[in-house]
């Protein structure tokens, strides 16, 4: 749910940040107007290019973030449910070895037995 809010914040900023390129390509002021309007003008643009890339920007990082919060959270709950998982990891613990196909099949495994037990198909 959160995920989604942030992905709506980013397309926003995106659309927003598009119609200020599009006001700097296309949009001409009046020949008659005044210096100080111009000035305005300009600032207003810049100060808006500024602000929606740094929003986007953000929003980015804490989509990133949450997604990395969400993988843990069901690495963490994959890793309560299975045995296996627990025996293989204490192991791989103890003798200091990395990572490697079968606890990634392990994983797998209990991924799927995960997505079988808590989520209706559609």
């Amino acid at each position: 749910n959160q995920n989604n809010r942030f992905n709506i914040i980013m397309l926003c900023d995106t659309v927003c940040l598009s119609c200020v390129f599009t006001l700097l390509a296309d949009g001409n002021p009046p020949v008659e107007t005044s210096s100080a309007w111009l000035i305005v003008y300009v600032f207003s643009l810049g100060l808006s290019v500024t602000l929606f890339s740094v929003s986007l920007w953000c929003a980015v990082i804490v989509e990133r973030r949450l997604h990395e919060n969400t993988a843990s959270t069901l690495e963490r709950k994959l890793f309560l449910q299975s045995d296996d998982l627990q025996k293989v990891w204490q192991h791989q613990l103890e003798n200091n070895q990395p990572t490697g196909p079968h606890e990634i099949h392990l994983v797998n495994q209990a991924y799927e037995r995960w997505v079988a037990e808590y989520i209706e198909p559609i």
